[in-house]
């Protein structure tokens, strides 16, 4: 979608292989960093992580399984 607003403003404009060969660098020489200002032990970030796991005992049938991650705020 970036390259075709891209293209529309400049229709002889580079590549598409050009283009996100250039979005590649800038993003890497960027280190884009989020900081979040808060108190220690204030807050707790939590998500899933992603995909279901399978968990497979030695005995019994094989489970998929959610997997939590909380992480304090230090």
């Amino acid at each position: 979608m970036l390259y075709k607003e891209y293209l529309a403003q400049h229709p002889s404009g580079y590549s598409r292989s050009r283009f996100n060969n250039t979005i590649h660098i800038y993003l890497r020489l960027s280190r884009s960093v989020m900081h979040i200002g808060h108190k220690a032990g204030d807050k707790i970030y939590i998500d899933f992580a992603g995909s279901k796991l399978s968990v497979d005992p030695q005995e019994g049938m094989a489970r998929d399984a959610e997997v939590f991650v909380a992480i304090p705020g230090l």
